[in-house]
């Protein structure tokens, strides 16, 4: 299920169908609000939340399809959410889904821009999402920086990428980009999540990320769930 409606931003969705659609195993079904209050998440494996704004998608979800997004998660169903979609799935802000106990940084030092970052896979992170070691070349715009969130019930997410090079357009950010996590995964309820921050699904080589992290959240058996760690830089 591919989120396709208000706060769901540029040629993310086109994009991500176009990945999907092409490796010919899953099949994608775009959706909105009204789909999800009514249910029709029961019928899918995965939903994917793409970039825009998280909270313009909060908004358009609404509290019956944030908390039917909740629901299929937490009884096993897979989220990955892109930049926008990964805000949405964090716990610090009073719209979000607190899928994945991390918080992001707010305000100015949030605001960054975009352009090209560089980023570095864990092992776990080449487990579960293919690629090699060394550093990787990704588009980014504003995408959350993911910080322990420490919420009690929910599990410490699981690096599975880490910003090795950062943007800046104020001189408090300098620094704090760096050496952050990229990209995040953890179980929630019987469901797992995978929250990215930059955007893979622009550069074709980085597609496997999306192809994979699908799949991963699917409960497919070529990875397993991450164990639970703290965010630290490695």
């Amino acid at each position: 299920a591919l989120y396709d409606a208000g706060g769901a931003g540029g040629s993310g969705v086109a994009k991500l169908a176009g990945i999907l659609e092409g490796n010919g195993r899953p099949a994608v079904h775009h959706i909105g609000p009204p789909d999800i209050a009514a249910g029709a998440l029961e019928q899918f494996d995965v939903v994917i939340f793409p970039g825009g704004s998280g909270k313009a998608q909060a908004a358009a979800l609404g509290e019956k399809a944030k908390t039917a997004v909740r629901t299929f998660v937490r009884k096993g169903g897979g989220y990955v959410g892109i930049c926008g979609g990964a805000f949405l799935s964090s716990t610090n802000y009073e719209w979000s889904l607190a899928l994945i106990n991390n918080r992001t940084i707010p305000g100015k030092l949030h605001e960054r821009g975009g352009g090209t970052v560089q980023i570095e896979f864990t092992d776990e992170g080449r487990r579960i999402l293919g690629g090699t070691s060394g550093l990787l070349d990704v588009g980014y715009r504003n995408g959350p920086m993911f910080l322990p969130a420490g919420m009690a019930g929910l599990p410490a997410f699981k690096p599975l990428a880490f910003f090795r090079s950062e943007i800046c357009k104020y001189d408090e950010q300098k620094g704090t980009m760096i050496n952050t996590p990229a990209m995040i995964a953890a179980p929630f309820g019987e469901g797992r999540v995978f929250a990215i921050s930059p955007h893979p699904e622009s550069i074709p080589a980085l597609h496997h990320i999306i192809e994979r992290g699908v799949e991963w959240v699917a409960g497919k058996p070529q990875a397993a769930a991450p164990k639970p760690e703290g965010a630290a830089a490695q």
